[in-house]
């Protein structure tokens, strides 16, 4: 059987019981052509020779060498209603600041 854990806060997510809840991030550079690319149908053409699940050798790459990079993350219930409402951690790192 496989177990999994919330990849924010550590819990063990019990799949019998509640749902998990998987998290999926691109990174790529901006292309200023994007929107034109957009209505014209040719999103994705500039990354489809990328092995999206491919994430070997990313922690050897400086941020400037990167092109493409994706993250996934697995989460428990409650950690993904606090995602969905602030997914950059926006609010959340505003209000520590402010507590100083």
């Amino acid at each position: 059987m496989i177990h999994y854990s919330c990849d924010m806060c550590g819990s063990i997510i019990k799949t019998e019981e509640e749902l998990r809840y998987v998290v999926k991030i691109e990174i790529y550079p901006a292309d200023d052509d994007e929107e034109e690319n957009e209505e014209l149908g040719s999103i994705g053409d500039d990354i489809a020779g990328f092995d999206l699940e491919d994430e070997k050798g990313l922690e050897e790459d400086s941020a400037d060498d990167m092109e493409y990079k994706t993250l996934r993350f697995d989460l428990c219930s409650e950690c993904h209603k606090r995602y969905v409402r602030d997914p950059l951690f926006v609010k959340s790192h505003r209000s520590r600041f402010l507590d100083n």
